[in-house]
């Protein structure tokens, strides 16, 4: 991911809703009732980035207010809720917050910390303070706890654990060869392949 060029690309589109911000009349502390109680229903429904309107990608990030956006552009954000003050604007967040820059909504969460993007304090960092709106699917293939999942909080498919034991595992590959016969007949082979689809003796067949 080149962190420093898409970041570069969404400090234009971001400004906007950041002078949006800081020239409402209304509050910045978060507690406007008509923003709060209709939060939920201000869903994204044509699943674009609330920042840059662009398409939502796969490591999007969605608020607890259901608001939406593209990890970078929500990073950038978040940074400069944090590290940036304005002396136009009373906000003020405890480490484990950030506002929603589209309904001005208090998460008391902040942005969950992705592969190749630097730790900030506050913003994706500690990992305690995160959003995590998945389970872990990982199941365990041996110990106690085989055959069951690990179940634990985590922003993606799998839980920071087990994501890193399954980029760090090699995928190994199965044959794919019916077997003619014998008490195994009709079934796959499933001898290691070594990424062919067949194993050694079938592609020799």
């Amino acid at each position: 991911m080149d962190t420093q060029k898409s970041m570069n690309k969404v400090r234009k589109n971001i400004s906007k809703i950041f002078f949006d911000m800081i020239n409402d009349d209304s509050s910045d502390d978060g507690s406007d009732d008509d923003t709060n109680n209709n939060t939920n229903n201000n869903t994204n429904n044509n699943k674009t980035c609330l920042i840059t309107h662009e398409r939502l990608e796969k490591d999007c990030i969605k608020l607890l207010c259901n608001h939406e956006f593209n990890y970078l552009p929500i990073l950038y954000e978040v940074t400069k809720q944090k590290l940036y003050k304005s002396n136009y604007s009373s906000l003020s967040l405890t480490p484990s917050q950030m506002q929603c820059p589209y309904c001005r909504n208090i998460q008391n969460r902040i942005l969950p910390l992705l592969r190749d993007v630097e730790k900030i304090y506050g913003v994706n960092y500690p990992d305690k303070y995160t959003l995590k709106p998945n389970i872990c699917s990982y199941q365990f293939i041996s110990g106690k706890r085989k055959g069951n999942t690990c179940d634990k909080e985590c922003h993606g498919t799998y839980c920071k654990q087990h994501d890193r034991y399954i980029t760090a595992t090699p995928v190994q590959h199965k044959c794919t060869a019916v077997i003619k016969c014998g008490p195994r007949k009709g079934d796959p082979c499933n001898a290691n392949s070594k990424g062919n689809e067949y194993c050694k003796r079938h592609t020799k067949i």
